[in-house]
């Protein structure tokens, strides 16, 4: 069971997995909730993206239940809280990496909401356009921090063993996130020619070509040898 606070740390609850994100970035080094929001913004935005007002708010709640705590000071005369975590939120972190995940894996996209919701080319058109945004701004900045680890002036340089895996996921999610937008754009270029007709056939066709890329792809089916 992932770590849950006893009665004297007056949190009747167990942590959530954006606790052991935050906790996780505690344990590297101290920061200020706004350094924090901004940290979580650049490294992990696009596979567990939080509001500001959420961090900020689970930064309390982590510090009520004396997994950090917090420094007041200055920076120049502007009133500064850094927060640090503590040897419970240290022990919390750690059992709850040694567990197995419990939750899998989601996508959250308005751009590909508006194509499944679609009732015209154009509601696709948008959404696929929208998705194409989201993805040149996604390559771009893996580029950008790509180079710094390649610069070997990353923060937090030593953790590019295991970062590495989470650039590679991500480049290659975001460059079929750019091959489907293009994929898509043909399809609606062709349709715009076709009949009713085709366009349904087209459509079914491209769904029994991926149930066939599964089965061809499927763990199961290797392994049995089917």
């Amino acid at each position: 069971m992932a770590y849950s606070y006893t009665e004297s740390l007056r949190v009747p609850r167990e942590l959530t997995t954006t606790s052991y994100a935050i906790l996780g970035q505690l344990a590297l080094r101290s920061w200020s909730a706004y350094e924090l929001t901004k940290e979580m913004q650049r490294n992990l935005h696009y596979f567990w993206p939080r509001a500001e007002s959420r961090i900020y708010d689970e930064i309390k709640r982590l510090q009520s239940a004396g997994l950090a705590k917090s420094t007041p000071g200055f920076t120049g005369r502007r009133r500064r809280t850094t927060y640090e975590i503590t040897a419970a939120g240290r022990q919390a972190l750690a059992e709850w990496l040694d567990e197995p995940p419990t939750a899998g894996v989601t996508l959250e996209s308005e751009g590909l909401l508006r194509v499944f919701e679609a009732t015209a080319p154009a509601h696709t058109r948008a959404g696929m356009e929208s998705v194409r945004a989201q993805t040149a701004e996604m390559l771009a900045k893996l580029v950008q921090v790509g180079q710094e680890y390649l610069d070997e002036r990353a923060p937090f340089q030593e953790r590019v063993r295991w970062r590495a895996h989470i650039h590679d996921f991500l480049t290659g999610y975001t460059l079929m996130l750019e091959e489907w937008a293009q994929r898509t754009e043909r399809t609606l270029e062709v349709s715009e020619e076709s009949s009713e007709a085709e366009i349904v056939s087209n459509a079914l066709d491209l769904i029994a070509e991926k149930i066939d890329r599964i089965s061809a792809a499927s763990p199961l089916s290797t392994h049995t040898g089917e």
